[in-house]
């Protein structure tokens, strides 16, 4: 009675690690796939934004008529205020690209504890990854455990186009300090940040194929 209890045991615990393994494992594979999908920025939003900016820019220089800085004030708020809520609304995918690091590395930790379950279980004589088939050849705990996630470089694009459109309310100086080149900035940093999501998810990949 003991042997079979202790067998009925050991088939439960393989049926558990079994699914809790295939569970992070098809979590893992879902973030990596994720990843990929990081390409570039929107060609339509910034698009937009840069029209507006160019806008701002051509009036801004009615500041050297001396007359013209309140109508240029006006614009350069008004368009800075339209910039920074295109970019605030428009912020999901950046977000999720400087979040993707953290989840990429939650998703290791959690498969590898799995790993490091199954592990455990054999060394008990479980036999856990021999009897489940879909198992052997993964106790490798010790291999994923080498894994490293590349820490992300954090920008934030919206501190940017508030600079920008400060500098804009100082009298004569917003002649030479063009707003598209505030956008080119904030542009810049989301690609940055879709990049260094798309390198983790690969490289990661890379690193767990060969474990």
């Amino acid at each position: 009675m003991a042997e079979l209890e202790t067998t009925e045991e050991d088939v439960a615990d393989q049926l558990a690690a079994e699914s809790e393994f295939n569970s992070a494992n098809q979590q893992f594979n879902n973030l990596i796939e994720e990843g990929q999908q990081f390409g570039s920025p929107s060609f339509l939003k910034y698009g937009f934004l840069f029209a507006v900016a160019g806008v701002v820019d051509i009036v801004d220089v009615a500041d050297a008529t001396g007359i013209g800085i309140i109508i240029s004030k006006i614009v350069s708020i008004g368009g800075t205020a339209v910039i920074y809520l295109t970019l605030w609304l428009a912020n999901g995918k950046f977000k999720k690209a400087h979040q993707y690091g953290e989840d990429l590395e939650a998703s290791v930790a959690t498969f590898r504890t799995q790993v490091a379950r199954i592990d455990q279980m054999s060394l008990r004589g479980a036999k856990a990854i021999g009897k489940i088939p879909r198992l052997k050849g993964v106790s490798r705990g010790a291999r994923l455990a080498r894994i490293q996630i590349k820490k992300f470089a954090r920008k934030n694009p919206l501190a940017k186009i508030l600079i920008g459109g400060a500098v804009n309310l100082v009298p004569f100086v917003a002649i030479i300090n063009l707003m598209v080149f505030w956008i080119y900035l904030s542009y810049r940093d989301e690609k940055n940040a879709f990049r260094q999501a798309k390198e983790a998810s690969e490289e990661t990949s890379q690193q767990f194929e060969s474990a």
